[in-house]
């Protein structure tokens, strides 16, 4: 047998199945552990390194660097990696683009926007300049410096990097944290910043109950909100499940719009797709003809923001061409959670867990915020302990101060200090002390001093002592931080509407051929409402002077013309709001049967009374409610478009002695004595939400008592509008005739 024969005979056979697991296997855990999924600190290994190096580079609150800095000194000190990367993160990070509800980089230049791929592109990173938020400035690193996480080794061992980092809240919930790994993924859910605080501080307040009712939980935490906006359709059932095992799948996000003058304008889209994608797939069903009604589309998005403009067809209805847009495109897009992250063992070794979000915050997060806390504090306790060991020499030394400076004085400092160990049995850490010291403060005086010194030190030593054993005091401290961090940081309300996912449901059955075959008679109609809420609705002119009379001994209250494929909007003292379809009515001839109640449920909570009524086509208008002590809420109709009803839009008042509901965009606020103010809301319409403001202030014990229109006044032209419009109410002097008639 030759040699050739010979070395193939002993060739080894390799298995392929082993070098799979050994090789690819190793492959996989790295990239879902180095790149794919967050920590409990909600990061990303490249987002840490960012931050970190921006805390070195001293890149404070608007003390902005180059973001070719950051990035640079980030790849060469922590990731070596692409750059592109790196920046894309740093962008991601900022608040310029407005990926994250909680923005961790202020951005100074164009950062791009994570809703455009290509409208608002991202600058080179030469042009760009970035700095931490207050927010991360404040919360990402308390207890750095003080051993409250681990630091570890670097790529080439020449710097120490943060394992995480110590977030004061859990950020894990408030930003993006989504990664696909190899054959793996992840995509938590993120919530507004202040529910967040409530829910987490509730948890650590009942942490030894054994009886949690998960509704409650849910209640707290409320549903995912996205910076972006628009509208999530998820159920009860749903939340449960998030809160209960961190998945679900079913979620969709809608966005928003407005209507005007013939025309649609997408104002916001879900947080899952581009303004260029949502463009091109409503083009392309048009084209297809899948929507119908649509005589040209623009996509206007630019530097004043995101926007697709969809001009209609004569005789198209607004709402249900909105209808094929939701169904057909990703204007409204499905959504689903996988709650995965990667979690350090008490052995070391690192693994991901998939916890549900009570559990996260239950089991993982809290426990390691508790260990980060009480590493802090056993480090500021072993600090003051050195201090405590130092200043106990004087205690040693205070009966004795001229002979210790004499040996010092009359010694070299290596002679000095072998006698002063021998002669007061101290140690070396103690005499470098008073070696470190001038010999001018080695005095009486000073030994009295530092000894008073020395017995606050030891209660301070104490009491991080005691924090450091006390769980409770731990969780006191986080739940300050947590309190903190809500009153700073937290916008206020959710950014993101809240429906049921039946809506998604409606408008999919209400996509059919038959969609605008559908009749409803359009045309002048008038409804009538009695105080009770009893209504009646007439098209017929004959029947005119009849409806009235139908009423019987119940008086109208309400008597309203509008078109009959108007919506009628009900308001209640409670903050709630109803819509009721005006031709769903009803028109027969005879008594009122028909009530508001009816046609629509009302809510168990809302314990209200009917407050106003008011019909809309376009959802264009407004309403103000006003309140004794001078607050006031602007509601734009635009933010009830959705549901036929909405809870808690503005605060509870009693009509006519704590509030009143006015709908006038422009008036004359007039107090008890005479007094007035010029009140122009015009402005809030520019905003999608419900506006807060306050009245101007009154004099001592005045009061509002009467608001006059605007548009009613004949002669307004003979107001200096001017002289009412400050920031306090002043006299009426010679416009009184003109403003009260």
């Amino acid at each position: 047998m030759s040699n050739s024969e010979n070395a193939l005979v002993n060739t080894s056979v390799v298995d392929l199945e082993s070098v799979v697991r050994d090789n690819y296997m190793i492959y996989a855990k790295s990239v879902i552990i180095a790149r794919a999924f967050p920590f409990i600190d909600g990061l990303k290994p490249v987002q840490r390194r960012i931050l970190y190096s921006m805390l070195e580079l001293k890149c404070d609150y608007r003390k902005y660097k180059k973001c070719a800095r950051i990035v640079g000194d980030t790849m060469g000190k922590y990731h070596p990696h692409g750059d592109s990367s790196i920046y894309g993160a740093l962008c991601n990070m900022s608040d310029v683009n407005e990926t994250m509800n909680c923005a961790l980089s202020a951005g100074s230049g164009s950062l791009g926007k994570s809703w455009s791929d290509s409208a608002l592109p991202k600058a080179d990173m030469r042009y760009t300049e970035a700095s931490l938020t207050r927010l991360a400035e404040n919360e990402l690193f308390r207890g750095l410096n003080e051993n409250a996480v681990d630091m570890v080794p670097n790529y080439d061992l020449s710097e120490k990097e943060p394992e995480l980092l110590p977030v004061s809240f859990p950020s894990i919930l408030c930003n993006v944290s989504s990664g696909i790994g190899v054959g793996i993924s992840t995509n938590i859910p993120t919530y507004a910043l202040g529910n967040v605080c409530d829910f987490t501080t509730y948890v650590l307040k009942n942490l030894n109950s054994t009886d949690w009712d998960i509704e409650k939980l849910v209640d707290i935490l409320g549903a995912p909100d996205f910076i972006t906006g628009g509208t999530v359709n998820i159920s009860k059932k749903q939340l449960k499940s998030l809160m209960e095992n961190g998945e679900c799948s079913g979620i969709y996000l809608t966005g928003s719009y407005v209507v005007s003058n013939g025309s649609i304008m997408i104002k916001a889209i879900p947080s899952t797709t581009t303004v260029e994608k949502v463009f091109e797939s409503i083009k392309d069903r048009i084209e297809s003809g899948q929507i119908n009604g649509v005589k040209e589309v623009k996509n206007l998005t630019g530097e004043n923001g995101l926007g697709i403009k969809i001009t209609l067809k004569r005789g198209f209805e607004p709402e249900k061409v909105m209808q094929e847009v939701k169904v057909y495109t990703p204007f409204r897009d499905s959504i689903s959670y996988y709650t995965k992250f990667i979690w350090k063992e008490e052995n070391g070794s690192l693994n991901y867990k998939e916890p549900g979000i009570f559990k996260l915050i239950k089991d993982y997060w809290i426990p390691w915020r508790m260990d980060c806390i009480r590493r802090q504090y056993i480090f500021k306790r072993d600090r003051v302990a050195e201090r405590v060991h130092e200043l106990r020499v004087w205690e040693i030394i205070k009966d004795s101060i001229e002979e210790v400076v004499n040996t010092m004085r009359s010694n070299t400092e290596a002679v000095g200090k072998e006698l002063l160990k021998v002669q007061y049995g101290i140690d070396d850490i103690q005499v470098s002390y008073l070696y470190r010291a001038r010999l001018s403060s080695i005095t009486t005086d000073n030994a009295k001093s530092n000894l008073e010194k020395l017995v606050l030190t030891i209660e301070e030593m104490k009491e991080y002592e005691l924090i450091a054993s006390s769980d409770d005091l731990i969780k006191n401290i986080i739940a300050e931080d947590l309190a903190r961090v809500k009153s700073k940081y937290a916008k206020g309300d959710r950014v993101t509407n809240v429906t049921s996912v039946e809506v998604v449901a409606s408008d999919k059955e209400a996509v059919t051929p038959e969609l605008y075959d559908e009749v409803i008679e359009k045309g002048m109609a008038l409804v009538n409402i009695t105080e009770n809420g009893y209504m009646k609705r007439t098209m017929n002119a004959n029947d005119l002077n009849l409806i009235d009379g139908w009423a019987g001994d119940n008086k109208i209250k309400y008597s309203l013309q509008c078109d009959n494929t108007d919506m009628l909007v009900v308001f209640t003292t409670s903050g709630y709001c109803y819509k009721i379809p005006v031709y769903r009515i009803d028109n027969s001839r005879g008594k009122y049967e028909d009530m508001i109640w009816k046609l629509v449920e009302k809510d168990s909570d809302d314990g209200g009374e009917i407050a106003y009524i008011t019909t809309t086509s376009d959802y264009s208008e407004s309403i103000t409610v006003i309140y004794v002590n001078g607050m006031a809420i602007k509601v734009g109709f635009e933010t009830i478009k959705l549901r036929t009803k909405y809870k808690r839009l503005y605060e509870p008042f009693r009509p006519g002695v704590t509030g009143v509901i006015f709908n006038h965009d422009k008036f004359f606020a007039i107090t008890s004595r005479g007094d007035a103010a010029y009140v122009d809301t015009t402005y809030y319409e520019k905003g999608r939400r419900n506006r807060v403001f306050e009245l101007p202030k009154t004099k001592k014990n005045d009061n509002y008592a009467k608001f006059v229109p605007a548009n009613g006044l004949k002669d307004l032209d003979k107001i200096d509008v001017g002289y009412f419009t400050k920031r306090y109410t002043v006299g009426m002097k010679e416009y009184r005739n003109y403003i009260l008639g």
